[in-house]
């Protein structure tokens, strides 16, 4: 798939390192942090029920929430993809 086409399904470019003949684009992208809406009315309820300070231990809670990946994608001279690697990086909280 030449990536043109593949850059308009996929995720939003993090960057782009030409690598001689080749070039590289890395992603980022996040596993485990859909939203829902369960997830929603029980904070929802818990702030009503705590008089808003469930939003004190409720926000750090969610922002930990889901497993960030980055993808890289090496490309050769022609813009076809060589090679695909993936790798979880570490939480920045």
């Amino acid at each position: 798939m030449r990536r043109a086409a593949r850059s308009s399904c996929i995720w939003a470019d993090r960057d782009r390192e030409p690598r001689g003949r080749q070039a590289r684009d890395v992603y980022e992208y996040q596993i485990g942090n859909e939203p829902s809406a369960g997830r929603a009315i029980g904070h929802g309820v818990m702030d009503v029920l705590t008089l808003g300070l469930w939003k004190v231990v409720g926000t750090p809670i969610e922002g930990v929430q889901g497993e960030t990946y980055h993808a890289t994608i090496t490309y050769d001279r022609d813009d076809k993809v060589v090679e695909i690697k993936t790798r979880k990086t570490r939480s920045t909280v």
